[in-house]
Parts: C-alpha cells; sequence; structure tokens
C-alpha cells in the first residue's frame, strides 16, 4: 500500500501541476516506486498513440517515464458534452466511479508512493459527483492545498475551497503559497508561514 498525497488547488494557474512535478521529484529521491494519478481530467488531449488522456497526466508520464501506466494514471477524461450525457443517464456516474477507484487500487498497489492532482480547484466535478473534495476522501488521502498570491486572495480562497473538504471529512494538512507577490511579501501576515511539513512525504 503506498502513500499518498492529494495536491489541490484553489483556482486554475495557481501551481498544482508544477507543485506536482516538485512532489514527483522529491520523492523519487525517498521511494522506489512513485507514482501519479489524475483521477478526473478536465483538459483531454490526444496522445501519439491515439490514447485520449488529461495533458496534465500525459506530461507526468513523458517527463518521469510513466507511458505504462498512463491509462491508468488518467482514467476518467471528461470529453465535450459528457456533462449533459451525465445528466441525461447516457453515462453512469457508479461506473465511472468504479473505474476511477479501479486506477487508484492499482496505482496504490504498484507504488510505494502516490500523488493525486486534482482538477482546477476544488469544486470542479461537483456536477458529476466528483468535487475534488470527494476524490480525496474516497482516495483516502490529505491534501496539501497550492493558492495563488496575495493576502486578502489567498485566506478568501482558503476558506472557501477547505469547506467543501471539510463536508467530505477530507483531511486538509498543509496549505502552499505558491506565488508571493512582492509587494505583499513585505507585509508581516501569518499566512507566510504556512509551509510544508517535514513529515508530508514520510
Amino acid at each position: 500500500m503506498a502513500r499518498k498525497i492529494f495536491v489541490a488547488a484553489t483556482g486554475q494557474n495557481s501551481g498544482k501541476t508544477t507543485t506536482s512535478l516538485s512532489l514527483m521529484y522529491m520523492a523519487r529521491k525517498k521511494y522506489e516506486r512513485v507514482g501519479f494519478i489524475q483521477p478526473l481530467g478536465p483538459k483531454p488531449m490526444v496522445t501519439e498513440k491515439g490514447m485520449v488522456a488529461d495533458k496534465d497526466a500525459v506530461l507526468m508520464a513523458e517527463v518521469f517515464g510513466l507511458e505504462d501506466d498512463l491509462a491508468l494514471m488518467s482514467p476518467l477524461v471528461l470529453m465535450p458534452g459528457d456533462t449533459q450525457r451525465l445528466l441525461d443517464g447516457e453515462l453512469s456516474s457508479t461506473e465511472m466511479e468504479q473505474q476511477m477507484l479501479f486506477a487508484l487500487t492499482e496505482l496504490d498497489r504498484k507504488n510505494d508512493f502516490l500523488i493525486i492532482e486534482g482538477a482546477v480547484h476544488t469544486g470542479v466535478g461537483s456536477i458529476v459527483g466528483f468535487s475534488n473534495a470527494r476524490v480525496a476522501k474516497l482516495a483516502n488521502a490529505p491534501v496539501v492545498m497550492v493558492t495563488g498570491g496575495g493576502l486578502g486572495n489567498v485566506v478568501d480562497a482558503v476558506c472557501m475551497n477547505f469547506a467543501l473538504f471539510e463536508k467530505e471529512k477530507a483531511e486538509v494538512r498543509a496549505i502552499l503559497v505558491n506565488k508571493i507577490i512582492r509587494e505583499n511579501a513585505r507585509r508581516p501576515c501569518n499566512i507566510w508561514t504556512w509551509r510544508l511539513p517535514q513529515n508530508l512525504l514520510r
């Protein structure tokens, strides 16, 4: 069974994928087998082999030589019109959940450490029943939440996103302020003391 971490974000372009890349690099120094999964992918692309996968999963596979596991790394990819098909009953949320859980279970079995990347912000996927918070709970993975820069923006976004994790009873262990705006960084604020705990990769 792998140790796991769920990388969430308060919004788009906060640095979630960059954080996942950094965690993968660090974790591979400590663990022999490190895996990656984006359970719900909102950004589909077609690989050279004709496979549809989320572009972030494709990036991780190419950078770290994980192409053999790409089908597991991107088990659910939302294509245009899928939301409507689900609402119309043409797609089954139960089958989607089983597909997601199968991939999580297989990667859990194959790896010593597993990085799980959420989609955009905490609420994304809610309409199909798979918000980031619910997926983190299904995966039984502690969460690190990546934010953008600023002061009020960061605190407001963290509080709003944290509420959904709290509702789903998913554990948020750390807040990572990824883009510190220079003029704000000069001002004293407790938010700058939030950082990844040393035991996050243990």
